[in-house]
């Protein structure tokens, strides 16, 4: 059984070595993936209720205090709910995605362990994971972050403060505090979506370049690539969770009085959403489906040519009182029931049409609550 731990090829463990967040809480410091989610939890709970109650306590404004229905409401949600959604995401995507691949080279999807379109699977692979741990990433991600605080500065906080003063605003020295809570979320939320986006490109690259081999009977009854299945409806739950965060966050700016449609930063959280739910659900499923096409053709291609070269041998007998007509009718019904037999066994999706249909309805949810907040202040 192969193993990815090669010299040419990234271990089950690559990303988590490679990525500093996670190399230190992981690695140095032995943290679970429980123990990680809990602690960014209670560390958003604390800068939020710890210190944010000493900075309302010493507001002396009109604004809103953190006892707020809008700021407290919003900062539990944040805390119990959206960062154990991005942190749980973060660290399921940097497990799962290399096991994914490893899962395909051992179940022999991906070809013989010493066929040469196998170590080219192994190191197109690699190249994946070099890609999704791209350092200039982590750059890119904190200027998009510096940018949406831009944004809420010059255009979006002077709306709101025009109706209302915050707290959190008015207090500068817990202003940086305020702001690094949340940025600690989006710059995961930002990672995960950068690497999503690669490894479902990369996977499309390796099933579009290589042959695989669907097993019908196989017990995933995906041909052996039902991890391809499970993997898009897991990561389809973490973009549902961003969705959750564009309504959440957009309910919050509407309850103000704030005109959402001139929100970009709120409007940005729904196309996200929009562009992400697609590429974590479909892009995945439908990359492999002509995989598996192509694989199914395989197999019927000599059925084909056998049953074009029998119906040949058969008209030519027509004429003829030929004994062999019979056998030859025979014969032709016989591959015709086992094109139909392939047909019916071999599966052409990594998922169950079934489970297809019911999460993509789930994943319209958010964005339905989205468009009701957008029609509800349109009418008011």
């Amino acid at each position: 059984m192969h193993r990815l731990g090669t010299e040419d090829s990234a271990t089950s463990n690559d990303i988590i070595q490679r990525d500093p967040i996670l190399r230190f809480f992981m690695l140095k410091l032995k943290w679970s993936t429980g123990h990680i989610i809990v602690f960014m939890a209670l560390l958003a709970g604390v800068l939020f209720f710890g210190v944010g109650a000493v900075a309302s306590y010493m507001y002396t404004g009109p604004g809103n205090r953190l006892g707020s229905s809008g700021d407290l409401g919003f900062q539990l949600y944040w805390v119990f709910v959206l960062s154990p959604i991005l942190w749980g995401a973060y660290i399921w995507q940097a497990r799962n995605t290399p096991n994914l691949v490893e899962n395909l080279l051992q179940n022999g999807v991906l070809g013989d362990s010493t066929s040469g379109q196998f170590k080219k699977a192994i190191n197109q692979s690699k190249a994946i994971f070099d890609r999704m741990l791209w350092r200039p990433s982590y750059i890119v991600a904190a200027l998009l972050i510096v940018l949406f605080w831009l944004n809420s500065w010059l255009y979006g906080w002077p709306q709101q403060f025009a109706i209302n003063r915050e707290y959190w605003f008015e207090i500068k020295w817990y202003l940086p505090i305020h702001l690094l809570t949340y940025t600690i979320g989006l710059f995961v939320l930002l990672i995960f979506i950068f690497r999503q986006v690669v490894f479902v490109v990369g996977l499309y690259r390796l099933f579009k370049r290589i042959d695989i081999k669907v097993k019908p009977l196989d017990p995933d009854e995906s041909g052996g690539l039902g991890v391809i299945g499970d993997f898009a409806k897991s990561s389809l739950l973490f973009a549902i969770g961003l969705g959750l965060i564009a309504v959440s966050y957009g309910t919050l700016i509407s309850v103000g009085g704030a005109d959402l449609s001139r929100r970009l930063d709120v409007l940005a959280f729904y196309g996200i959403y929009i562009i992400l739910a697609p590429v974590c659900l479909l892009a995945p499923i439908f990359s492999v489906r002509s995989a598996m096409l192509r694989a199914r053709s395989e197999v019927l291609r000599p059925i084909a040519q056998e049953f074009q070269e029998t119906l040949a041998r058969a008209t030519l007998n027509l004429s003829t009182a030929n004994p062999d007509l019979k056998d030859l009718d025979d014969k032709l019904i016989q591959l015709q029931r086992h094109r139909e037999l392939i047909l019916e066994t071999y599966p052409t999706l990594p998922i169950a049409i079934r489970s297809l249909r019911r999460f993509s309805l789930t994943a319209l949810l958010p964005l339905a609550s989205g468009i009701l907040s957008l029609a509800l202040q349109l009418i008011k």
